[in-house]
């Protein structure tokens, strides 16, 4: 699973149902893979067995609110996480889940109060401050901290996604070399990265510079030659 060998996992899992299908442990990779593999809505029944096995298992309680979050049923993964927030207040992988609870119902104060908590409970893990500049960029249009908290985020892991982030701050506060850097930053070391590298395209587009734009466009047609965008 971690190593996204779906396959693989499915027919261990499968096995390991034929030698002992009432595992509770067995029922939580059920419900992993069909998370792994996007398939929420199938995912709802193991987990909900899982829950209905070990209710007082937050780590059970949370994978189905995750996936109640995926499949934008709010007031279902709030009411897990409730729950488990009630029995272990400090639980990370719970404020995480809440925080983004909170952003997608667009309350970006109480998003922002939730990845503060986990800036507090584990200073060391991005998301804290990942959570926080999302809230911030939504919120209070303050892109200066948004930037700020991105660059918090990025010095503890790195990831495309929080490079394109750091870019869109950037770009929005008129530091246009600074927003391509951020980028180039991920693609020096990930430069099969097509979406990232498509990004940047755009990023040269905006800001006026269509031969880099173009030539980086020919750049993820290399790697995706059907990239209708980048074909356009």
């Amino acid at each position: 699973l971690r190593e996204q060998q779906l396959d693989k996992a499915d027919l261990l899992i499968k096995e390991a149902a034929n030698i002992a299908p009432r595992q509770p442990l067995l029922l939580a990779l059920q419900g992993r893979l069909l998370m792994a593999k996007r398939q929420y809505k199938e995912a709802l029944s193991p987990l909900n067995q899982l829950v209905t096995r070990a209710p007082d298992s937050v780590y059970a309680r949370s994978l189905l609110a995750e996936t109640y979050l995926e499949l934008g049923q709010i007031q279902d993964a709030r009411r897990q996480l409730g729950f488990v927030l009630e029995k272990q207040p400090y639980y990370v992988p719970a404020l995480v889940l809440m925080a983004r609870a909170e952003l997608q119902s667009g309350h970006y104060e109480k998003a922002l109060d939730y990845a503060n908590q986990v800036q507090r409970a584990q200073p060391d893990l991005h998301m804290g401050y990942e959570l926080a500049g999302d809230a911030r960029m939504m919120e209070e249009k303050n892109y200066v901290e948004a930037q700020s908290s991105n660059t918090e985020a990025w010095e503890r892991t790195p990831s495309a996604t929080l490079a394109i982030k750091m870019s869109e701050a950037f770009n929005l506060t008129g530091k246009h070399e600074e927003a391509i850097k951020a980028l180039l930053a991920w693609l020096n070391d990930h430069p099969d990265d097509a979406r990232v590298r498509q990004f940047l395209g755009t990023t040269y587009q905006d800001i006026g510079r269509n031969r880099e734009a173009i030539q980086t466009y020919e750049e993820v047609l290399a790697l995706e030659p059907d990239n209708v965008v980048a074909l356009n």
